[in-house]
């Protein structure tokens, strides 16, 4: 199976190597591994199964007092494959363990698996997955990324499990979630703020560790692990047990590129209902004027709506962080994304599935007149305005 490593420079050999053999995730750990200083960075306990190994040698040299997560791993997921291969936390002993690899073995060959993985990469799926076993920690786990258009920012999610009696309490509630765009010193950007002011109101990060988690990605890239001419997402944790940042996975996101030298403007046409984007809710660039899209939602019937079109926007609202399409979805105009959230979240793996695909993303927020419009097919064409920082939305006025 041929890769897309071929058509990116890597400043260090080596990295490519790890990531071509084992992916982001045992790729990344063995890389970092190698190198000084990310020793109390990378999970404990960790087993690299790799593809066509027997597991059983590796289960019977297992340390099982601490709780186990079972990951598998393809070469592949350094460019994608996002909430495609199955992860299996909280397992406790050997036999759950054994359980849990030959369940995410057995995934990966369910047909709509390979079908969807077949559709990324526009080739015949190996097959090869190789099985990541690490020390489970139950703790905060998040997602950073650099902002393409924009070195130095970065937008950062935390995910914050609740006590299991307050969940108790609170019934559905059982996370707390956190997303912010910050300066390389940790700085919170308050975007409403900016928008209103039009100039950079900083505050103070409502994130724990927030510095850490920075500074640790810069480390990260700093290692050479990923290409220096890309933007990537890096996956992290938190050790239960020394509370140091911890790397789960890195995947490549976006070239770094300028943004545009223009600000969006909304239309002075009443007939036409515009949506700003909060600043660093954009990504890639349009011409100044916009572009117009036939547009649908990211559904079965909102793709075969769109199929006949060249291009397509395609709009999709979900609630938690791991609440992605179906891997039947396969839309191959995506020409533009529009994330829609409670909270201003964006890095939640349903909408960076996406976000990695499309040329250009605006984040639109909770959107409740625009989603249904859209859902219904009532909504045809929208046009989406970026510089890569700001952007907005614009559609005819419902009568």
């Amino acid at each position: 199976m041929a890769f897309p490593f071929e058509s990116i420079e890597w400043q260090n050999s080596n990295a490519k190597l790890q990531l071509a053999r084992g992916g982001s995730k045992a790729g990344g750990y063995q890389f970092l591994r190698e190198k000084k200083g990310f020793e109390k960075h990378l999970p404990s306990g960790t087993t690299d199964i790799q593809p066509g190994d027997d597991s059983e040698p590796h289960l019977r040299t297992m340390n099982f007092d601490r709780k186990k997560i079972v990951r598998a791993y393809h070469p592949l997921d350094v460019f994608g494959m996002v909430d495609v291969l199955k992860t299996i936390p909280n397992l406790q002993g050997i036999l759950q363990t054994r359980r849990a690899i030959q369940d995410v073995l057995a995934h990966v060959q369910q047909p709509e698996v390979r079908s969807y993985i077949e559709y990324e990469f526009g080739q015949p799926f190996d097959g090869k997955v190789g099985v990541l076993v690490q020390d489970c920690n139950t703790g905060a786990r998040g997602s950073i990324l650099e902002h393409p258009h924009q070195p130095g920012i970065y937008r950062v999610g935390v995910t914050t499990p609740l006590d299991p009696a307050i969940q108790a309490y609170m019934k559905k509630i059982k996370a707390v979630m956190e997303e912010e765009v910050c300066t390389d010193d940790g700085k919170r950007i308050d975007a409403i703020e900016t928008l209103h002011q039009g100039k950079q109101i900083y505050e103070e990060s409502d994130i724990r560790h927030i510095d850490a988690i920075i500074a640790f990605y810069r480390h990260v890239r700093d290692s050479g692990l990923m290409p220096h001419t890309h933007s990537y997402q890096m996956e992290f944790g938190f050790d239960d047990v020394t509370n140091e940042v911890l790397f789960y996975q890195a995947r490549l996101f976006k070239l770094f590129s300028p943004r545009a030298e223009f600000e969006p403007k909304s239309s002075d046409n009443p007939r036409i209902q515009s949506r700003v984007v909060f600043p660093y809710g954009a990504y890639g660039t349009t011409p100044e004027e916009g572009v117009s899209f036939p547009v649908a939602f990211l559904d079965d019937d909102g793709v075969k709506r769109r199929k006949k079109d060249n291009d397509a926007a395609y709009i999709y609202a979900n609630t938690s962080t791991h609440e992605s399409t179906d891997l039947s979805i396969q839309p191959t105009n995506v020409a533009a994304y529009l994330a829609c959230s409670g909270e201003s979240q964006l890095l939640p793996h349903g909408h960076y599935r996406w976000m990695q695909k499309a040329p250009v993303t605006v984040m639109l927020g909770n959107d409740e007149d625009l989603i249904p419009r859209c859902r219904i097919g009532s909504l045809r064409k929208i046009r989406v305005i970026s510089n890569g920082i700001n952007g907005m939305v614009e559609f005819p006025r419902q009568k």
